[in-house]
């Protein structure tokens, strides 16, 4: 019986308040184009009633009480195993959910979801009847949920929604062929936008435009030279390149083009041991070769081909090979004996631009001082000669070690 001014709902679908049912309408469009009116939509329910206790203790005014409302399967929704997009099965209390027509194709297309205001909803990855698929997950509803909800979900070509940039750089050597070990660096960007809807006619969503293009990146990064064992880097790598959504090609290339390091550096020892290896590239800048240290000996001095004796490091000590300008030049090494030398100098102190007797040179072992008593002619330095007498000896007891200044000896004329 029905009660005047009680709860008596009297759509389709409910009866004197004791039982509601909450509709999903799903329209699903292949395509952009599709005309609304030819779709079928997708119609789920969920139902809920409740208890109502009649007090007729007046009679003229009986009174209802109602219980709560409690979910309960209706003939739409009695094998409901969707789940939530989580791990768990819905209760009774949930909409089944709607996975995607078969004619979607994930490959190639993008499937976007909104509800009645265009609001985007989530699809997810869902389980119908033990099937993996994906669509619009079961939703969790009551018995005061609206009546009806609709929602849209729309099939566009990824071009329509995304696209995607790629620049690939490759490490090449001179024949331009890809260097073995040197994996190319694949830089991407995505731009993405979102479909603009008109949802004047609840039953006909169209698309009609879509918002700005929005850039994960607005350029691909500069690409740095980076070492490769063996090969000589160009003097600057890739710079960065803008994007534009409109005219930058999809797939781009750029190439570091490395040189093979050919050149070696040969040194032989005093004993006539001989080592060859090739040059390597700086560690702080890999387009130049770096020099090389070489062992120090003991009273020896390494030298290049020409006879040049190799510089030393003013801050190691070390004796350096000076890296080369060309990865395929070759330096040899080797040691020289080193000997202890001495010049005397003699000036005549009443006339300092005369010199009574040409400079002197002694030499001596390695390491030892350098006697220098008498000249080459075995005749006493420090003695009278021919009308001249020594009157200042600028050395010490007349020896003289290869590390002190070059000694000067004063003489006056008699």
């Amino acid at each position: 019986m029905t009660t005047p001014g009680l709860d008596n709902p009297t759509d389709a679908f409910n009866s004197d308040g004791l039982i509601r049912t909450i509709e999903e309408v799903v329209y699903q469009y292949p395509s952009t184009t599709t005309d609304p009116t030819e779709l079928v939509p997708s119609r789920l329910y969920a139902y809920f009633n409740r208890t109502a206790t009649i007090d007729f203790s007046n009679p003229s005014a009986p009174s209802v009480k109602f219980g709560d409302w409690h979910a309960f399967e209706g003939p739409k929704n009695t094998t409901i195993k969707e789940t939530l997009g989580s791990d768990y099965y819905p209760a009774a209390d949930y909409i089944k959910a709607v996975d995607l027509v078969k004619t979607f194709n994930p490959t190639t297309q993008i499937a976007k979801a909104f509800d009645a205001k265009g609001n985007p909803v989530d699809l997810a990855d869902i389980d119908v009847f033990g099937q993996s698929l994906y669509g619009l997950p079961a939703r969790q509803v009551t018995a005061d949920s609206p009546s009806t909800s609709t929602y849209y979900i729309i099939f566009y070509t990824l071009n329509d929604l995304q696209r995607t940039y790629t620049r690939t750089v490759n490490f090449v050597d001179e024949n331009n062929q890809l260097i073995a070990g040197a994996a190319p660096i694949v830089q991407t960007v995505t731009a993405t936008r979102e479909p603009v809807l008109d949802l004047t006619n609840p039953s006909m969503a169209r698309t009609t435009g879509y918002s700005d293009w929005t850039l994960s990146a607005n350029k691909f990064t500069a690409v740095p030279v980076t070492a490769i064992p063996g090969y000589l880097a160009p003097s600057s790598g890739v710079g960065a390149l803008a994007i534009n959504v409109d005219t930058t090609p999809s797939s781009t290339t750029a190439t570091l083009t490395y040189t093979p390091i050919t050149g070696t550096y040969k040194i032989t020892t005093p004993e006539g041991d001989v080592t060859e290896n090739h040059w390597t590239t700086d560690p702080d800048d890999p387009s130049k070769l770096a020099k090389v240290t070489v062992p120090t000996i003991e009273n020896y001095t390494p030298v290049l081909d020409d006879g040049t004796p190799l510089d030393k490091d003013p801050n190691t000590g070390d004796y350096i090979i000076p890296a080369p300008t060309a990865p395929n030049a070759s330096v040899n090494i080797t040691y020289h004996e080193d000997t202890s030398s001495v010049t005397v100098d003699f000036t005549d102190y009443t006339n300092p631009s005369n010199a009574p007797w040409p400079s002197q040179t002694f030499s001596g072992e390695p390491g030892k001082p350098v006697k220098y008593s008498q000249d080459k002619n075995g005749k006493p330095l420090n003695k009278y000669r021919e009308g001249y007498l020594l009157l200042f000896d600028g050395t010490l007891m007349r020896q003289y070690m290869a590390q002190r200044p070059k000694p000067l000896i004063w003489v006056i004329c008699q």
